[in-house]
Formats: structure tokens, C-alpha cells, sequence
């Protein structure tokens, strides 16, 4: 394992631990990981340089939602 992969895996670790025990994956020293359902939302490329990244596929996935939403 590098740096980096040690990095990668305590973000992720982090993140997840927060979702747990707080229903929200930020928290004190990591990234801010906005929710997706924010008009201008992007996603969250965790890796050695985590940032904002646009969804390029954003339209297709609100589609299928509301799909799937419609039949429900």
C-alpha cells in the first residue's frame, strides 16, 4: 500500500463513519461532501486529490429516479 492508498482509505473510512453515526458523511477534516440532490451538486472523487467532479451524467440519473418514482 502507498501514501496514497492509506490517504484514499481514511477518507472513505470517514466518511462512512459519519453517515453512521450522524445520517451525514462530512465532519471535521475531510472534504465537503455536498448532497446530490442540490441543484448544482457534483460528486466526490475520493482519491490522493479529492475535489468536486461534475456528473456528466446527471440528467440519465435524475430520469431514472423519477422513473422508478413513478412507479412506485
Amino acid at each position: 500500500m502507498t501514501d496514497d492508498d492509506r490517504r484514499i482509505a481514511e477518507l472513505a473510512s470517514g466518511y462512512w463513519i459519519n453517515f453512521v453515526k450522524t445520517g451525514d458523511p462530512n465532519g471535521a477534516g475531510l472534504p465537503v461532501w455536498r448532497g446530490y440532490r442540490e441543484p448544482d451538486a457534483s460528486l466526490l472523487a475520493i482519491d490522493s486529490n479529492p475535489r468536486p467532479q461534475e456528473d456528466e451524467d446527471r440528467a440519465r440519473h435524475e430520469f431514472l429516479a423519477s422513473f422508478m418514482r413513478s412507479r412506485a
